[in-house]
């Protein structure tokens, strides 16, 4: 009977044993996933669906509210439909990230053509009312190829102007979503080409896109 009972706790301290050392495993094999960081292509990515109507350019301006200035008219506009895409390359806390952003874009009004623009730059991610209606702010730099010099950036009347297939290019995007919503979120900014004051093209030359869009965030 007491050689029973022996084997009997041996049996159960063996089982006990073996339990702990699977936990053990199951723990360690945890933590390592955890450790583990995600593939950087497989994360931080987001695309925008955008439209937008072209500014005035002689009551328009490009970092000022003017901006959407002269508004009554806008369905006679020259018109830009857009798709962008943007990937987060890295940040500094919860508070900036630094992103490149890939933009197509299909204009229509005096011209129907295509253009292309790369850009890097950074997104702003703090505002103190996030926990109503999270906000952020991108500002973006880069270039711009249109397949077509469009007459809006090419003025006879305006001393200077005269546009080029590539310029350099600028996008500001201020994007709203819910606190519990994850993928979805409301985005408004204007799509910029310009000579940069000479950079790449004429001093003067310029077209300035008011827009509105969606963005989807993975």
């Amino acid at each position: 009977m007491l050689a029973m009972l022996r084997a009997q706790l041996r049996g159960i301290a063996g089982i006990l044993f073996a339990l702990a050392l699977a936990g053990a495993n199951a723990v360690g094999a945890d933590a390592a996933g955890a450790a583990k960081p995600e593939a950087f292509w497989r994360t931080g990515w987001a695309w925008t669906a955008y439209a937008g109507v072209l500014n005035n350019p002689d009551r328009a301006d490009t970092h000022n509210l003017m901006i959407f200035a002269d508004y009554p008219r806008f369905i006679s506009r020259e018109k830009i439909f857009a798709f962008s895409a943007q990937k987060r390359l890295g940040g500094y806390r919860d508070w900036v990230n630094w992103e490149a952003d890939a933009t197509v874009a299909y204009h229509s009004g005096s011209a129907d053509y295509a253009e292309c623009a790369v850009l890097g730059g950074f997104r702003w991610l703090k505002f103190p009312w996030d926990r109503w209606l999270d906000t952020s702010l991108a500002y973006f730099l880069g270039a711009s190829y249109a397949t077509t010099v469009a007459d809006f950036e090419n003025i006879p009347a305006h001393s200077g102007r005269h546009s080029s297939h590539l310029l350099p290019a600028l996008k500001m995007e201020l994007e709203f979503r819910l606190p519990k919503e994850s993928h979805w979120s409301v985005v408004l900014g204007y799509h910029h080409r310009s000579g940069a004051w000479g950079t790449l093209g004429d001093r003067g030359t310029i077209s300035d896109f008011a827009c509105a869009g969606l963005k989807y965030r993975m």
